[in-house]
């Protein structure tokens, strides 16, 4: 419960590997530790990591006794069905969503326990966190959570076409007719494999809490929202006065030479510069183990932009170990001394770096928002979830151009989107392309700068906000941002202590 103290205990929690869902906002807590509160980050033993560098948050694990693996078994599916979401409703849903009731009631005795432990004033949970979110809601906690603008039933037909496969992106993104219709199908088929499964997960949370847990859209209307975007990426639009969108929170990096890990780096850096080089650099981030096939052939583009342009470099981040088998493959031996492979990497330092001239991704949030920070285009290949919705905003805001499907792409399509940024006047002057919508958005040098300090400017102010807005909602709840009209107000708190129920 939020206290009257001097000092307070923030608790921010991830139930995933979701690292890029609450590692945003450690630099907005890193103000309020120095306003003499107390941080404390609880996750598993598999994530706890994510706070290593971070010296002043504190490390609570709920220890390794329940390996939730439902978002690895889903993404595995999705990985490897074939087209249909027919497929994926009879497979990957009820197999994915299996842990998920299996661990329900360890997870959430797991979670009682390790916020009795820390007794936080406020807790900042991952949207992903199903079962720390239902936790905090029934034991009548102070939290707010960490989720994103346009997911969890939001704008959820820009995910059908990336998840399910069902037809290329622009054919999808040309007709509502056929996203409506589809949408309804997809209830239709969809329905019979959704329905046992929740209603079993149901079934489970009634009888750990003895009642109904609130459903999302009650947590999400009646508690704190934050959402990291950057100014300028997505279309304005009207938010609730809980669902408040922030930074990005970042800052200007140089890699420092005199740490171990990043010397060899900022030397081979420095050195492309010197000899007036330009660098790609390429980096999919943890979500592209299973898209092999894709990497492939966007290596194969990579092999003809080097042909094509002698002076340029890749730096590809990458610890999947078909690196070497893909290059052998894809690269001519004439080219492959121009591509340096790292496991890891400061991804900040090489996007803020002035060698870097393209980015090549897959479109995650966090990527995209260092990316603008550091003035870099992109070229954006979409592979799921949020990403193809995001890759639009950047193509639309002209500064990016976008891949349009990642099942049919070929290699020529990397070296003409990559030339149309390398060849791109500088300054204002612009380069007018058609997409596969019709539309002729505008790639330019000098939007890619303006967006670079709006992220910058909005950086500087959204991080003092954002440790505002959280030492105030822990200091006195989340009521004033709540609507009367979306009020719900719960009679008492539910106490669980092992697998009894009390009603406080």
């Amino acid at each position: 419960m939020a206290s009257n103290h001097s000092t307070l205990t923030i608790l921010i929690v991830c139930e995933e590997a979701t690292r890029s869902h609450v590692a945003p906002y450690f630099e907005a807590l890193q103000l309020l530790h120095l306003r003499g509160h107390r941080i404390v980050f609880g996750s598993n033993n598999e994530n706890i990591s994510f706070v290593n560098d971070h010296k002043f948050i504190e490390q609570r694990s709920i220890g390794d006794s329940v390996s939730f693996k439902g978002i690895d078994t889903l993404m595995e599916k999705l990985t490897t069905l074939p087209v249909g979401y027919k497929t994926f409703a009879s497979t990957a849903i009820p197999d994915s969503m299996q842990p998920v009731i299996e661990t329900y009631a360890e997870r959430t005795r797991l979670w009682s326990a390790l916020f009795a432990d820390v007794d936080p004033d406020l807790i900042l949970i991952d949207f992903f966190a199903e079962a720390a979110l239902d936790t905090a809601a029934m034991e009548r906690y102070n939290f707010g959570v960490l989720g994103m603008v346009g997911f969890k039933g939001f704008l959820t037909e820009w995910f059908i076409p990336s998840i399910m496969n069902l037809v290329s992106q622009e054919t999808w993104m040309e007709s509502g007719l056929l996203r409506a219709v589809t949408s309804a199908d997809m209830v239709r088929v969809l329905g019979p494999a959704v329905v046992p499964v929740e209603t079993a997960l149901n079934a489970v949370k009634k009888k750990v809490w003895g009642q109904a847990v609130p459903s999302w859209q009650e947590i999400a209307a009646n508690h704190l929202y934050l959402s990291v975007s950057t100014p300028g990426l997505r279309p304005a639009q009207k938010l609730p006065p809980n669902v408040i969108a922030v930074g990005p929170f970042l800052k200007p990096f140089i890699l420092d030479e005199s740490q171990p890990s990043n010397a060899n780096l900022v030397k081979y850096l420095n050195q492309l510069e010197s000899t007036k080089k330009r660098l790609i650099y390429v980096s999919f981030g943890s979500g592209a183990s299973g898209f092999q096939d894709i990497v492939a052939r966007l290596f194969a583009g990579i092999n003809l932009v080097l042909q094509n342009h002698a002076d340029v470099h890749v730096l590809w981040s990458c610890k999947e170990s078909y690196s070497t088998a893909i290059l052998e493959s894809q690269v001519s031996p004439d080219n492959r001394d121009r591509i340096q492979v790292l496991p890891w990497l400061a991804q900040r330092g090489v996007l803020q770096h002035s060698v870097t001239k393209v980015f090549i991704t897959h479109g995650g949030l966090s990527s995209i928002h260092e990316s603008v920070f550091g003035g870099v285009p992109m070229l954006l290949i979409p592979l799921f979830g949020d990403q193809p919705l995001n890759a639009i905003h950047v193509q639309d805001a002209g500064i990016g151009v976008r891949i349009k499907d990642k099942l049919t792409f070929v290699p020529s399509e990397v070296l003409d989107a990559v030339d149309s940024i390398l060849n791109a006047p500088p300054g204002s002057a612009r380069l007018r392309y058609k997409d596969e919508r019709g539309c002729s958005p505008e790639f330019s040098h000098d939007k890619v700068q303006k967006m670079k300090w709006m992220a910058r400017m909005s950086s500087e102010s959204s991080l003092l906000f954002a440790a505002n807005t959280i030492e105030t909602v822990a200091r006195v709840g989340a009521d004033h941002l709540i609507p009367a009209d979306v009020k719900v107000e719960r009679r008492g708190a539910v106490s669980r202590v092992g697998n009894s129920v009390t009603v406080v």
